[in-house]
């Protein structure tokens, strides 16, 4: 710089000397010289030791005005360092992945109405299956009590074939001892007939005698083996009867302990599902409703720096909120007293961020 400047005065004094606006004196030679010694003095030693060192930082006040949303912006109005009156529009997003986000979830809400209607028809269906296990839970209890009437039935008449048997085992002891008596009788008098000492007619009625006691051993005999095959009979019906029982008692066992339960379980369950509400509607048409709210409403949020130094901040966020944006702020709160918070409340504002800053860490 200081080279710079003394090349400029060499070049203004040859100029004056030319022209003869002054005369080359031994002053005007070293002039140069001195003209070096006072830029020295004035400008170099001022700025090396002087002048102020650092970094410069250079602020402004901007306000920033973020959607909370992604998408690509495919035309913006709002120009650079213009005022924006009210009802302009900023910038344009792509509708197109919105407008799809709306239609699927459109979609899904009549899909929850239907789902809605499906949990009533499976309530009503575990309720029938319910119903349904109950009587077949009495049923298995009339019919353990058929089976165990059954079971004391064959158990009588197996009892009854064994006094029976035991009444003709009996029965065939005293006839066989009366039989082999009556034989004898009938061979010592078969004896006496010959030689005349007994009469025809006592011989012919000992002899039928023997013949009626042979019959009824013969008949003694025969109603043991009956009672015999009886018993044996009775006691096939006794061991299927008892069979019956215990699978009519494990059947019973089964649907008490596993098989209604569960389906109790499952009717409580759909019971839940039908009944979950949210307010007056179904959680499934709710939730479905929110997300179709939320594919449709965009909001927008106000950063910075500090929003609150821009003037017509309020008019804007107010023009935002009655196109049904849902509007939030960031702010350092510096300038938020009870008045500014009135205003912002006013302006429609649906949430305000404080940052809350403190020296202590």
């Amino acid at each position: 710089m200081i080279v710079f400047l003394t090349l400029l005065y060499v070049a203004v004094l040859a100029l004056l000397i030319k022209l003869n606006i002054i005369k080359l004196t031994l002053f005007w030679k070293l002039s140069p010289l001195l003209w070096m010694l006072l830029l020295f003095i004035i400008l170099f030693i001022p700025m090396q030791w002087g002048a102020p060192q650092g970094a410069v930082n250079v602020y402004q006040n901007i306000v920033e005005i973020i959607p909370n949303v992604s998408g690509e912006v495919i035309e913006v109005p709002a120009k650079g360092m213009q005022r924006v009156k009210k009802g302009e529009i900023l910038f344009k997003i792509d509708p197109i992945p919105f407008q799809q986000a709306v239609n699927a979830e459109t979609a899904n809400l009549e899909n929850a109405r239907q789902q809605v209607e499906q949990l009533k028809e499976a309530y009503t269906s575990a309720e029938s299956i319910v119903r349904k296990t109950e009587q077949d839970v009495a049923l298995l209890k009339a019919e353990k009590m058929v089976a165990e009437s059954r079971v004391s039935s064959a158990q009588a008449a197996l009892r009854k074939s064994e006094v029976e048997l035991e009444t003709a085992n009996e029965l065939i002891s005293t006839l066989t001892v009366n039989v082999d008596t009556a034989k004898q009788i009938v061979d010592r008098n078969e004896r006496l007939l010959a030689s005349a000492a007994v009469a025809q007619t006592e011989y012919d009625a000992m002899v039928f005698r023997y013949t009626e006691l042979l019959n009824q051993l013969i008949t003694a005999k025969n109603d043991s083996k009956i009672a015999v095959e009886t018993i044996s009979k009775d006691k096939i019906d006794v061991t299927i009867a008892e069979t019956n029982v215990a699978r009519t008692e494990l059947r019973l066992q089964q649907l008490l302990t596993a098989d209604l339960p569960r389906v109790k379980a499952d009717a409580q369950r759909a019971l839940i599902a039908r009944d979950s509400k949210v307010g007056d509607e179904h959680t499934l048409i709710a939730n479905a409703k929110a997300k179709l709210a939320k594919a449709k409403v965009f909001s927008v949020n106000f950063g910075g720096g500090e929003p609150l130094l821009r003037k017509d901040l309020l008019k804007i966020a107010c023009r935002a909120a009655d196109l049904g944006f849902a509007v939030s702020m960031n702010s350092n709160g510096f300038l938020i007293d009870r008045d500014m918070a009135g205003k912002i409340k006013e302006a429609g504002f649906s949430k305000v961020g404080i940052s809350i800053d403190s020296p202590v860490q």
